[in-house]
């Protein structure tokens, strides 16, 4: 479920009223956190694959019928005689 802007500006105001905190002071330590956050996930490493792993995520890499979409559970329905099956 979403909140739009002005549904977040009320909780806020609804938790500062219920720490007993200023909504000024509740709104600096949110934009701190926030800016924590965002330098956080900007300095980590984007982590490579590089075991057998990485055949399971990339989906580049599928090959055979994987890259087709799978396989199908029902085959189309087809008369095969008897002397496709057996070679006399």
């Amino acid at each position: 479920r979403k909140i739009d802007e002005t549904q977040f500006l009320l909780a806020v105001a609804m938790l500062a009223d219920k720490q007993g905190c200023p909504l000024d002071g509740l709104v600096a330590r949110l934009s701190t956190w926030a800016q924590d956050t965002q330098r956080a996930q900007q300095a980590m490493p984007v982590a490579r694959l590089t075991g057998p792993e990485r055949f399971f995520y990339d989906k580049s890499t599928y090959t055979g019928v994987h890259a087709r979409g799978g396989p199908s559970v029902v085959d189309p329905v087809r008369k095969i005689d008897l002397g496709a099956i057996v070679d006399r």
